[in-house]
Parts: C-alpha cells; structure tokens; sequence
C-alpha cells in the first residue's frame, strides 16, 4: 500500500510538472514543423523551448514574446531557425541572448526596442555567423557579441542558476 501511495503521488508530481511547463506556451503545427505562438510566462531567463510533442520547434512566431517586461535573458534552442517580426518587441528590460548554431533568419524588428539589449552569445564561431542576422535589427547594433560560447559559460555569466 505505501508503494502505491508513493507511486501515485510521483506520478501526480510529475504531471504537473509537465502540466506547468506546457499553459506557458501556444504552439501551432503545420506541415510537420512546430511554432511557439505565444507565451504567457513570467520567467527572467527563457529558454525557448526545443520540441513540443516530439516535433522540433524551429520558429518563433509574430509577437510571441512581444512587451514581456520580464525578459532579461533568452536561451534559443537548438531547432530554431527563423525568428519572426517582432517576435521579442519591446521587451524593453531584455539584456542577453543566446543564439545556437543552425537559426537561419531573424525577421526584421524581431528585436525591435529592446533597448537594453547589451550582450548577444554565439554557439559559432565569428566567421560562421550570418552578417544579415546581425544587421535586420537595429538594437544588435548596441550589443556586444562573443563568440564560441558554450551553453553552460552562457549560463555561468549571467549568473542562471540550475
């Protein structure tokens, strides 16, 4: 009997563990490929979710993340590769992001009034990354952007904790 009762209630913590992480997000599927539509989080550090019922997420749609004053910090998953306009628009306290090898696109204004954007983190190297990523945004302008580095010395600078 205590297994039982054990059991069950890992079981009911897992399902709201799981139940928790998915109201954050609306995803829209088409054609085999999945888009963040929304979210309704209020995190300060963001990852961006790398799958959503078996299926990679690869864009990040039209105002997902638009006016989230929450914001400091984005992790992209690696299956991301477009980022739509004004995906993160005026998300105004927005200071680093995380861009992993393979996005392809970022829209124009995807990026639009995060005036207080100041650290963009490449997974590739300097030769590697696309010049059209950088120049379609005027606030990457102002950041400042390393190169080669790792999720986890992501991580370590701006202090998330795991």
């Amino acid at each position: 009997m205590n297994k039982i009762i054990k059991l069950l209630v890992i079981t009911l913590f897992l399902l709201i563990l799981v139940g928790c992480g998915s109201k954050e997000y609306t995803y829209e599927e088409s054609n085999g490929k999945v888009t963040i539509s929304e979210y309704t989080g209020s995190d300060a550090y963001v990852i961006v979710p790398d799958a959503y019922l078996g299926k990679v997420v690869d864009t990040i749609d039209y105002n997902t993340y638009a006016y989230n004053i929450n914001i400091y910090h984005v992790r992209l998953s690696d299956g991301i590769k477009v980022i739509r306009d004004c995906a993160f628009w005026y998300c105004t306290n927005l200071e680093s992001i995380y861009i992993p090898k393979g996005l392809e696109e970022i829209k124009e204004c995807a990026f639009y009034r995060c005036d207080n954007l100041k650290y963009v983190f490449f997974e590739e190297t300097e030769a590697n990354i696309n010049i059209e990523i950088l120049a379609s945004n005027e606030c990457f302008k102002n950041a400042k952007a390393s190169y080669n580095v790792s999720i986890d010395e992501y991580e370590n600078i701006i202090g998330a904790k795991k």
